[in-house]
């Protein structure tokens, strides 16, 4: 149990070093967006973030420094070209992840006097969100107490079967259990998620909702950068689905 403890460090570790590099990406589009923008504005928050994050970058090894300076240069000429024009002033807003609890999945936004930009930035990765199993109910508007605590109750008991099974190997590698006994980690992934289809299916949850929480409430595009590559996703006007089947 002990071992399994440690697991749930090293990966609460490995989310924070995630994060790092998700500010420090974050960080640097900004500079680079203040750079090559005439009339830039930033908010009171932003230049707070951009304070807060400064050593995020500058501490990333050299090659990372590198390969985020080049893409976030690249992918700023190619807004000026496409999306927002460099006439007059433009305020670059950094978006807080309260806002993103809400529905909002905008990491950065361009705002001018006709227009407002805004970009999900993502570092290695396509995701749009991250849906945690145990805040279903709170993140599809299933306002119903007693089917949450008895749905929470379940994924205690999933967790703890696999808590049981794993302790065996007395080790705090997920690869290491994998490589006695794969169906240790597979069958606990399909308890947790058939767990989840079920309670979607058996609630009244509504598409549209649905639909917010997984891909955001406004039109955005979402900007994956990685060594090799920068990739822009457009999420703009998409039809809202009526049906959640």
């Amino acid at each position: 149990m002990h071992a399994l403890f440690i697991v749930f460090e090293q990966l609460a570790n490995t989310k924070m070093k995630s994060n790092r590099n998700g500010r420090a990406l974050e960080y640097l589009l900004v500079e680079k967006f203040t750079q090559f923008y005439c009339s830039p504005m930033l908010s009171a928050q932003t230049e707070h973030d951009q304070c807060r994050d400064r050593d995020h970058y500058h501490s990333l090894p050299i090659e990372m420094q590198r390969y985020y300076s080049q893409h976030c240069e690249t992918f700023v000429q190619w807004v000026k070209e496409h999306r927002v024009a460099d006439e007059g002033s433009v305020e670059i807003i950094r978006i807080s992840d309260h806002d993103a609890v809400k529905g909002d999945v905008t990491d950065i936004r361009l705002v001018t006097a006709t227009e407002q930009y805004n970009l999900s930035l993502k570092h290695n990765n396509n995701a749009v969100k991250h849906q945690r199993p145990g805040n279903l109910f709170a993140q599809l508007g299933i306002a119903n107490k007693a089917e949450e605590k008895r749905y929470r109750a379940e994924i205690t008991a999933i967790s703890n079967q696999f808590f049981a099974r794993a302790s065996q190997y007395k080790t705090d590698l997920f690869n290491v259990v994998k490589s006695h006994d794969e169906s240790i980690i597979l069958s606990f992934y399909d308890a947790m998620c058939q767990l989840v289809v079920d309670t979607i299916n058996s609630q009244p949850v509504s598409a549209e909702e649905s639909f917010d929480f997984l891909v955001g409430n406004c039109n955005f595009d979402k900007v994956i950068i990685s060594r090799d590559y920068i990739e822009v996703l457009p999420f703009s006007d998409i039809i809202k689905p009526t049906l959640l089947t």
